[in-house]
């Protein structure tokens, strides 16, 4: 029997994007780590952080191992 696994990375950013109230908006991050749209953001506190992780995804460098 075989087991598939799949690598787990924990990468470390400023800031997460958060709406007005203070909800963090996972759509957001989960787009971002997929290369996607993540729609819209504009009920977003700092839409800027959504780029941060996007940048930090697809560079080269090397992530936390969790």
């Amino acid at each position: 029997m075989t087991t598939t696994t799949s690598a787990i990375f924990v990468w470390r950013v400023d800031a997460l994007p958060k709406t007005r109230s203070a909800k963090i908006m996972r759509r957001a991050i989960r787009a971002a780590a997929l290369g996607i749209d993540p729609g819209d953001l504009s009920g977003a506190e700092n839409p800027d952080a959504v780029n941060q992780i996007r940048r930090l995804v697809f560079a080269q460098e090397t992530p936390v191992d969790a």
